[in-house]
């Protein structure tokens, strides 16, 4: 079973709770509701000789404790199919099977959206997913009729961005992944729609909009100055001439589709 939490899931959708539900009448009757968690536990009990799994993305999204509730207990190794408890709306007592597994993943860089409860993190064991820049070496990955080292690119690009911010936000391999094309015109045009449709958006998001830091990474091909881009204090209403500003320079994003693959093989060092 796959699920994906969200700010607004609830205990109510993961486990049970009640619902309104209107008959032909008109009238209106609440019932109390199995959610998905109760509903896949009921199939693995039913079935003991094979395992299950629940996969859950984005976990961190949810309210983790309030969709969790009593489960922090139950989904213990050592209380599995032991413990039952009652639950609050159908008051009946549940347990989870031993042949049950949940599987979390999340997006490490946005841990800060939602933290995990730390009662649910000693229950997990965490197992780092980073970039694997090795896989784009791989035949079915590699470009085919540009020159361009994509493993190479990427352990280029993640080790100026692990510089500057930190190791969770280096970039996804999953970027070059469907480069290679049947062309050489193809292929650079997939690498070009990759860093200007994903990769330099997302590079703007870490930044918070500062290109100077953007293009420490891309150099200075990728980020050039704008039109008018010297800026001095003189274009300023008021303030200029008794406040010492620096002087700045105003940058853009170049046209990615007009750059080479000589352009993107630079980026390696």
């Amino acid at each position: 079973q796959f699920i994906t939490f969200h700010q607004s899931y609830s205990y109510e959708n993961f486990v049970e709770g009640i619902s309104a539900e209107t008959d032909e009448n008109g009238n209106i009757h609440y019932d109390v509701k199995p959610g998905v968690f109760w509903t896949f536990c009921q199939k693995a009990k039913n079935d003991p000789e094979h395992n299950y799994a629940i996969f859950i993305d984005e976990i961190n999204r949810a309210n983790v404790s309030g969709v969790f509730g009593e489960l922090i207990t139950l989904i213990e190794s050592d209380k599995r199919a032991k413990l039952p408890i009652p639950l609050p709306y159908s008051r009946t007592d549940f347990s989870v099977p031993k042949n049950l597994y949940i599987f979390g993943s999340m997006n490490t860089a946005d841990r800060s959206i939602d933290a995990l409860d730390s009662a649910l993190r000693r229950r997990f064991a965490f197992v780092e997913m980073p970039p694997d820049p090795k896989l784009l070496s791989e035949d079915k990955y590699k470009p085919k009729h540009i020159p361009v080292d994509l493993c190479a690119l990427l352990k280029s690009i993640n080790r100026r961005v692990e510089f500057l911010l930190d190791r969770d936000h280096k970039i996804g391999h999953s970027y070059f992944m469907k480069i290679q094309a049947e062309t050489a015109e193809e292929e650079l045009e997939k690498l070009q729609n990759s860093f200007k449709n994903q990769i330099i958006p997302l590079l703007e998001d870490y930044f918070y909009g500062n290109l100077e830091k953007v293009q420490m990474i891309l150099g200075k091909k990728f980020i050039i100055p704008a039109e008018d881009h010297e800026l001095t204090s003189d274009c300023l209403m008021c303030g200029g001439d008794s406040v010492e500003f620096p002087d700045k320079v105003s940058l853009k994003v170049a046209e990615i589709s007009e750059l080479s693959e000589q352009d993107f093989s630079e980026l390696i060092r």
